[in-house]
């Protein structure tokens, strides 16, 4: 099963205030402020983890085609199965 993609940061920051605050100017120029500043550290790294994610799954399932097509030895195979296990 593939990684899913994070929700948008700023659109859940915009309906996370509306919710509480009922304001709208306010509440949107206030949600991109934190989204594009204060949080986008945040943000970058949740990135960055979903790519790395989806890259390991990448290489166990080509790993795992390889090993049913007979590529390799007995040890490849068996970490093949084990990063399919890890990603899914």
């Amino acid at each position: 099963m593939p990684v899913p993609a994070p929700a948008p940061a700023p659109l859940l920051l915009l309906l996370q205030n509306w919710w509480m605050l009922g304001n709208v100017p306010a509440v949107i120029g206030g949600s991109l402020h934190r989204a594009f500043v204060t949080n986008f550290g945040t943000i970058a790294f949740a990135s960055l983890i979903t790519s790395i994610l989806r890259a390991l799954e990448a290489m166990a399932r080509s790993a795992e085609r390889r090993a049913r097509r007979g590529e390799g030895s007995v040890a490849t195979a068996f970490l093949a199965a084990c990063a399919v296990c890890i990603t899914r």
